[in-house]
C-alpha cells in the first residue's frame, strides 16, 4: 500500500517498499498530521527543529530523513538562504534534533513503529542513514546551473553532517532521476505560486 503525504505544494507518494511517517508535527489529519511523539514531547522544547518525514526504505533497510523546501514564488525571500550556508545549517539542525528525538522515542516508547526502527539504524554501522533535502525553486528551469547549485548545497550540508552521515541528497522534480527509489512526487494545484 502506498503512503501519500502532502507538504506545501507537493504530494509525496511512497510505494510499498517504504515504511514512512510525517514527523514534524504540523497540523492535519491522518498522514498529514505529524507524529504524536514529536508533537507531544520533543516539540515542547523551544526552538527544537524537525525533518518533515522519516522512513525506512525496505530496499536496503536504510533510514531516510526527508526535509522539504518549496521556494517557488518566493525566490527573492529565499535567495540569501540558497547563496549562503543558512539553508544547509537549517537542515543540519533539523537532522540533529530529529535524531535526538528518535533515540528518545526508542528509549521511552519501545513500540513506536518507524521511529523505533530508525533509532536502531542510527547506532548500527551496517545501515545507512540518508538525509534528503527535496528542494523546489524558480531557478530550477536552467538545468545546468540548477544542478551546480544543488551540488554546492549538498556539499554544504555534508560539511555540517559529516559526524552523522555523509549520505546527503539534494533533489527536486527537475532532478528526479536521482531521487530515492519507489517515490513519486507531483505538484498540487497552485504549485509555484505564493500562497495568499
Amino acid at each position: 500500500m502506498t503512503t501519500a503525504i502532502e507538504e506545501g505544494q507537493l504530494r509525496f507518494e511512497f510505494g510499498n517498499s517504504w515504511s514512512v511517517e510525517r514527523y514534524d508535527g504540523q497540523e492535519g489529519s491522518g498522514n498529514q498530521r505529524g507524529h504524536g511523539f514529536y508533537r507531544n514531547s520533543v516539540s515542547k522544547l523551544p526552538e527544537t527543529k524537525a525533518v518533515d518525514f522519516v522512513g525506512i526504505s525496505n530496499h536496503h533497510g536504510d533510514s531516510c530523513l526527508i526535509e522539504v523546501k518549496d521556494f517557488r514564488g518566493y525566490r527573492i525571500q529565499n535567495k540569501k538562504r540558497l547563496a549562503t550556508d543558512e539553508l544547509a545549517r537549517e537542515v543540519a539542525f533539523k537532522v540533529r534534533d530529529s535524531a535526538a528525538g528518535f533515540v528518545g522515542a526508542k528509549r521511552n516508547y519501545p513500540h513506536i513503529g518507524v521511529l523505533h526502527s530508525v533509532a536502531d539504524n542510527l547506532v548500527n554501522p551496517e545501515k545507512d542513514v540518508r538525509v534528503v533535502l527535496w528542494l523546489e525553486d524558480d531557478t530550477a528551469i536552467n538545468d545546468r546551473s540548477w544542478k551546480a547549485e544543488l551540488a554546492t548545497l549538498t556539499d554544504r550540508i555534508k560539511s555540517y553532517r559529516r559526524w552523522f552521515t555523509t549520505k546527503v541528497l539534494v533533489v527536486g522534480l527537475s532532478t528526479h532521476a536521482n531521487q530515492p527509489p519507489d517515490l513519486v512526487v507531483t505538484n498540487l494545484a497552485g504549485a509555484g505560486r505564493p500562497n495568499p
